[in-house]
C-alpha cells in the first residue's frame, strides 16, 4: 500500500485531477478555509439540502423549497420509506477485496454513501443520488459514479440482478439515470480496482497545477491561502 490507504469517487477525481492535491488533502493533512459559516458555499449548501431530503423522506422534516421541483418524487419516496422499501444515506465501506467493511473500520478501502436505496423488486433496485448546482460538463464523471453505486449495490444485496442508478439535479428540476446488469460487475469491478489501487499504491504525488484546477482549489492562492506553493492564479 502506498501513502494513501483509501479512496472515494470524490477523493479519487482530486488524485486522478492532481496527485499533489490528494497528498496534501490525505497525507500531509493540510488546512483547508474555515466554510462553515458561509452558508452559500457549495459544500455546506449542498450538505444542508442532502440533510433536508433525509429528513423529509424520513417523515421528520418539511419538504423545502430546494426540494420543491422533486415534490412527488419525494412524497413517493417518503411513502415506501414508511413501508419499509427505502432506505436512506446509506455508508457502504468495502475492503480491497471488494468484501463488505465497516465505513472506520482500519482495512475499509472504498467509501460510498448512497442518498437512497429504493428496492423496487427483490432483483431490481433503484440508487439515487441527490446533486445540487449545475449538471453541464459532468456528464462522464456523474456517469462514472453511477458504476460504482451498481458495483456496491450488487455486493451488498447479492439478490439484485438490475441497479437503476438516478442523479437527481434538484436544482434544475431533471435526472439521469443509467441501468446496470449483474453480468457487468465483474467488468466493473476490473476497472474500478484499477483506478484505486493506482491511487492507494502511488508513492510520488507530482502537482499538475493549471489556472483551472487550481481556481477551484482548496489548497490554491483564490480560495484563502497559499499551501500550495505551485499553485497558479488564473490572474496570472
Amino acid at each position: 500500500m502506498g501513502a494513501i490507504k483509501s479512496w472515494s469517487f470524490s477523493a479519487l477525481r482530486d488524485y486522478e485531477s492532481c496527485p499533489y492535491r490528494a497528498y496534501l488533502a490525505k497525507v500531509e493533512r493540510a488546512p483547508m478555509p474555515e466554510i462553515e459559516d458561509d452558508p452559500t458555499h457549495p459544500l455546506v449548501r449542498g450538505d444542508r439540502i442532502h440533510k433536508e431530503a433525509e429528513a423529509f423522506i424520513k417523515g421528520e422534516g418539511p419538504l423545502t423549497k430546494d426540494l420543491k421541483k422533486f415534490e412527488a418524487h419525494f412524497k413517493e419516496l417518503q411513502e415506501r420509506y414508511q413501508n419499509g422499501a427505502v432506505e436512506v444515506e446509506q455508508q457502504w465501506g468495502f475492503n480491497e477485496f471488494w468484501q463488505p467493511v465497516g465505513w472506520a473500520d482500519r482495512d475499509t478501502w472504498v467509501r460510498i454513501v448512497a442518498d437512497v436505496v429504493d428496492h423496487l423488486d427483490t432483483t431490481t433496485a433503484r440508487i439515487e443520488d441527490h446533486k445540487t448546482g449545475k449538471s453541464f460538463g459532468k456528464e462522464v464523471a456523474h456517469t462514472q459514479q453511477t458504476q460504482l453505486y451498481a458495483i456496491a449495490a450488487m455486493i451488498k444485496y447479492p439478490d439484485l440482478e438490475i441497479v437503476e442508478a438516478q442523479l437527481n439535479y434538484l436544482d434544475e428540476g431533471k435526472n439521469r439515470a443509467k441501468r446496470y446488469h449483474r453480468d457487468s460487475l465483474g467488468q466493473l469491478l476490473e476497472r474500478w480496482t484499477r483506478r484505486g489501487t493506482k491511487m492507494t499504491t502511488a508513492t510520488t504525488f507530482p502537482p499538475k497545477p493549471n489556472k483551472g484546477k487550481c481556481r477551484f482549489c482548496p489548497f490554491g492562492t483564490e480560495n484563502g491561502t497559499s499551501y500550495c506553493t505551485y499553485a497558479v492564479s488564473s490572474k496570472d
